[in-house]
């Protein structure tokens, strides 16, 4: 296991890592470029690839291109960039979104990640296809939990084919402390990622979605898939079996949000599943302001896809999201430094986003709105 002391005062700085896997580490681009080597190559196509032509892929990072922000002279100070969500308190504005299968990339795997997500007091999601068996990692994000934190640890929940086995995953939740379910809503189906096939890519014996062991499998045909497939009535029930506040994951539509929120809901994420299951569809933070608008300001609204940046963080912010959701990084890291690898990550995008914030004149997070973005590029 993991322990905390392996993630904890990771404040120094970001520019140099200690074990540099092909030089400096200045950015996440960087550690996309170095853990290219270090990934088995149907590995690699497996979590960077996308569906189809991979347009939504690629549509989720130019469209942060497209957002300019305006800067405020004469105005810059220290940011307090510290956020509430759900009852629970982050350092920033940044989550690790629900990964499958992280001890793919890192033999320590979703330990690592959880680590470093509570030493940097950023949020972290496990995923329902979790490699690492969850009474372990939530045992590991405790012990790296700085004393009195409630940095939010969440459940990503797959609604399975049997409702018995939905259920015993949401107990299990629930009795470790996990402090949320996630319902991925926007992939009943897999999409077509062509990279992967080609790669031959096959999920190794010995790295399993061990929470799944013993459960009905899903379905293997299309037509069973999607008689399988779960509806608003699901939602529903999993509202009414758990105490857990509930969020939907890969809402695009604003009509759908609406929908969420008539159900109790307590929130949504704007996501395209990585650009993974539908191509064709609009990047992530162009479908944000309609979902924002539709809720309201009191809905939780988080987004996913494409972040890579602090600015696009701030550019999320500023356009209706209380946080943002760290995917393929996580994965990056992972590969090239495990526990620390994954802790400097979210320290160089929380860098950035104090930077970019003192640039913008906003002194807190509530600071970062429209006013801050270049009206022709989004509006």
């Amino acid at each position: 296991m993991v322990q905390a002391s392996t993630v904890d005062n990771m404040n120094a700085s970001t520019a140099r890592v200690a074990t540099q896997p092909s030089g400096p580490i200045f950015s996440l681009a960087d550690y996309e470029k170095a853990s290219r080597h270090m990934i088995d190559e149907g590995v690699w196509h497996y979590i960077h690839g996308g569906a189809g032509d991979g347009i939504t892929l690629a549509r989720n990072r130019s469209a942060f291109d497209d957002i300019r922000l305006m800067p405020r002279v004469l105005a810059a100070g220290l940011p307090d960039m510290r956020c509430s969500l759900l009852e629970s308190t982050l350092a920033a504005p940044i989550l690790l979104a629900p990964l499958a299968l992280q001890k793919l990339v890192h033999r320590d795997g979703e330990l690592a990640s959880v680590a470093a997500a509570m030493a940097q007091d950023c949020g972290f999601v496990l995923s329902t296809l979790t490699s690492s068996p969850m009474a372990t990692v939530a045992h590991s994000a405790a012990s790296a939990s700085t004393k009195g934190a409630t940095t939010p640890l969440w459940f990503q929940l797959y609604i399975q084919p049997d409702w018995q086995d939905t259920l015993s995953l949401i107990r299990r939740a629930e009795d470790l402390g996990f402090g949320a379910l996630v319902i991925t809503v926007d992939a009943p189906i897999t999409g077509l990622r062509l990279a992967e096939l080609r790669a031959g890519f096959s999920v190794p014996e010995h790295i399993q979605p061990v929470e799944l062991a013993g459960m009905k499998a899903a379905p293997t045909s299309l037509e069973d898939l999607l008689a399988a497939a779960p509806g608003w009535h699901s939602i529903e029930a999993v509202c009414a079996a758990t105490r857990l506040p509930v969020m939907l994951k890969g809402v695009l539509s604003p009509e759908d949000a609406l929908k969420a929120k008539a159900l109790g809901i307590a929130g949504v994420i704007v996501s395209n599943h990585g650009g993974r299951v539908l191509d064709g569809v609009p990047g992530t933070i162009e479908c944000l302001p309609a979902v924002r608008a539709a809720v309201g300001p009191e809905m939780t609204v988080l987004l996913d896809g494409g972040v890579r940046r602090g600015s696009d963080i701030a550019k999320a912010l500023c356009l209706g999201a209380d946080a943002v959701l760290i995917g393929r990084p996580l994965m990056q890291a992972l590969a090239c430094e495990g526990a620390l690898g994954v802790a400097r990550m979210l320290k160089i995008l929380k860098d950035e986003l104090a930077m970019v914030m003192a640039l913008l004149g906003a002194k807190r997070i509530k600071d970062l709105n429209r006013h801050c973005l270049w009206k022709q590029s989004c509006c």
